[in-house]
């Protein structure tokens, strides 16, 4: 009996090891890597090589808003290697960009749990509603 106990136990902590990856936006490894680096070019090889080594590590399938996301950090460390921006141009581009995507982000989450709420509130009435019908309160819907 012990034995059973001890595996179920086992298998249960195994088992809440199982993957564990959240789902991290391109642009957060991109911000992770500006903790070490100052130049945008560093910046984005680091950022792409973190996403990558990200995406093959969790199974998780690349998204085409972050597959755009890496174009645009390429694509700056591109220009300061032409020398049509600065690192810090580069780098100002880089911060109203992805400040603009958190707001995004923020707006859609904001609009989906107004969303959330109102189904929760209709999904209330309509219980209230077919409370008061099943207890005789009102007939086949009418005055409920």
């Amino acid at each position: 009996m012990k034995k059973v106990i001890l595996i179920l136990i086992a298998g249960l902590m195994l088992s809440g090891c199982g993957g564990g990856y959240t789902n991290i936006q391109a642009y957060q490894h991109y911000t992770n890597c500006s903790n070490t680096y100052s130049d945008i070019r560093q910046i984005a090889q680091c950022g792409k090589n973190s996403r990558n080594s990200y995406l093959n590590q969790s199974g998780n399938p690349a998204s085409s808003n972050g597959n755009m996301y890496v174009q645009f950090m390429d694509s700056l460390a591109g220009q300061v290697n032409d020398g049509k921006l600065t690192n810090n141009e580069a780098k100002m581009v880089w911060v109203q960009r992805t400040q603009e995507l958190i707001n995004g982000y923020r707006q859609a989450d904001a609009q989906s749990a107004t969303a959330n709420a109102l189904r929760q509130q209709n999904n209330n009435a309509m219980i209230k509603r077919g409370q008061k019908m099943l207890s005789g309160g009102c007939t086949l819907g009418v005055n409920c």
